[in-house]
This record gives C-alpha cells, sequence and structure tokens, in this order.
C-alpha cells in the first residue's frame, strides 16, 4: 500500500496536490499510514518509568577511540560515586543491545544510530532523562 500511495504522490505535482478551495489532496492516506505506524512502535514500548523506579541509570561507553566522549563518560561516573549515589552503568562498548535501547527509549530512527555515541554519557533517573551537560 505504502508503495501505491508512494507512487501516486510522485506523479502528482506539488500544484495539483492543492485544490482551488485550498484542501491538499492525496496527503491524507499518508498522514494515516504514518500515524498507524507510530501507534503500532508505541505499543511495543517499553515501560521504562515504571521499571526503573528509584534507580539511576548511566549509558556509558568504554571505548577510548573518542576521546571527549571517553573522558565525560568517566567524569560523570566518578562524579556519581564521589556523591554517593548507585548508578547502574549500561555500556554500550560491551553491549549492543543498549543501543537499540537507546533508539527506543529516545524515539530515534536507524539512521540516527551513529549520533548516539556523541552524545554519551546519557543519565536516567526514576526512568526519566536527566541529562549532563559538560
Amino acid at each position: 500500500m505504502k508503495i501505491e500511495i508512494d507512487r501516486v504522490l510522485d506523479s502528482l505535482s506539488d500544484s495539483a496536490l492543492i485544490q482551488r478551495n485550498g484542501s491538499i489532496k492525496g496527503r491524507r492516506f499518508h498522514v494515516q499510514n504514518t500515524l498507524r505506524k507510530m501507534q503500532l512502535r508505541n505499543q511495543w514500548k517499553k515501560n521504562y518509568i515504571a521499571e526503573e523506579e528509584s534507580k539511576v541509570v548511566v549509558y556509558t561507553t568504554s571505548c577510548g577511540i573518542i576521546r571527549k566522549t571517553w573522558e565525560r563518560c568517566r567524569n560523570t561516573v566518578e562524579l556519581l560515586k564521589a556523591l554517593g549515589i548507585r548508578a547502574e552503568v549500561r555500556d554500550l562498548n560491551i553491549r549492543s543491545e543498549f543501543v537499540d535501547e537507546i533508539l527506543d527509549r529516545m524515539g530515534l530512527s536507524e539512521e540516527e544510530r551513529d549520533f548516539i555515541h556523541m552524545s554519551l554519557p546519557l543519565v536516567y533517573v526514576d526512568g526519566n532523562y536527566f541529562g549532563v551537560n559538560f
């Protein structure tokens, strides 16, 4: 169905999509299809807030190739230890499933997978994003 919709939309020019009364034709099915996909994705999304109640979760990397990212991750974990905060550290370099978890958690697409390592460390408190800025 999606291929059929894309084919029809590609065959129409932008001027043909807008009718004289100002309404847009042909995009309704595309929007409905997108909303349906989003609803299906949300049905399978985990409830991180309920699972991580009274927990601190830190997504880090132990890969030292990207030096600044590795230093930020190390400093964040050391800061939490110095403050006496027990945190569950999830190393993306050790388990690649954590990258998929972040994609699901943040609602990102597979194309944005490479940007996750640049945004580390990610800190979640009680399942909600807390964030760290250095």
